[in-house]
């Protein structure tokens, strides 16, 4: 027994020490990648979910996401948007935003994202349907479909970037990664809907134990940022 505790206290001690030597290297700069928020609410929370169209966000839920330039919590409202609360029905004009994490305000505040400052300028509803995970156009598209066009609106403004928006519609670069993705497949006029893979919201050991490790470990994150 002795024995066992002198391993473990020796192991203890030895993470500990390189917790705080990757600590530091994040802290200067040498690595890059998600911090630890401390914060347990976000361990079994998934603030991004897998649903029949893609990837959004879980009705009223906050996530705290912290990096090295940023510090922000996100609140979704009751429609999984991350704006405030928004009547489905409004005889004002209005203009829903689709896009991903650019449109979303990924490591903004409220207040700062594209679609705030649109409204602050205009004095016009922007409702963002922004989100990020692999969305590309037919993610919008399925959005739309789903959601947004219950919205009354009389704009649609739709954020691309080129960089990655047409790649994550590229069943065959996707198919693989183990995300929920949508996808048109096909031929010209002849074009259905490819999934590659089920949605993963499911209650699982594997979810919590990653969860608590990425919001309380910095020598986790500095490995996953790596690989």
């Amino acid at each position: 027994m002795k024995r066992l505790f002198s391993i473990l206290l020796t192991v203890a001690i030895a993470y500990s020490l390189l917790e705080v030597g990757v600590y530091f290297l994040f802290k200067y700069g040498m690595l890059r990648g998600d911090i630890p928020s401390f914060s347990i609410s976000n361990i079994g929370g998934r603030f991004w979910q897998e649903i029949k169209f893609g990837a959004w966000h879980r009705p009223h839920s906050v996530f705290r996401h912290k990096k090295s330039c940023f510090d922000v919590e996100y609140h979704s409202n009751g429609e999984g948007m991350r704006d405030p609360e928004r009547p489905r029905h409004s005889r004002q004009s209005r203009t829903v935003m689709l896009g991903d994490s650019f449109v979303e305000g990924w490591g903004l505040p409220e207040g700062k994202r594209i679609s705030d400052l649109l409204e602050q300028a205009t004095g016009r509803e922007f409702l963002n349907f922004g989100t990020s995970g692999y969305v590309g156009q037919t993610h919008a598209y399925l959005l739309y479909k789903n959601l947004v066009k219950n919205f009354s609106h009389d704009e649609v403004l739709l954020g691309i970037l080129p960089s990655n928006d047409f790649s994550d519609d590229d069943y065959e670069a996707n198919k693989d990664k183990g995300r929920y993705i949508i996808f048109w497949k096909g031929e010209y006029p002849d074009y259905q809907l490819a999934y590659s893979a089920g949605p993963r919201n499911g209650v699982a050991l594997s979810r919590y134990l990653y969860g608590s490790l990425r919001e309380f470990s910095y020598t986790y994150n500095a490995v996953k940022y790596q690989f």
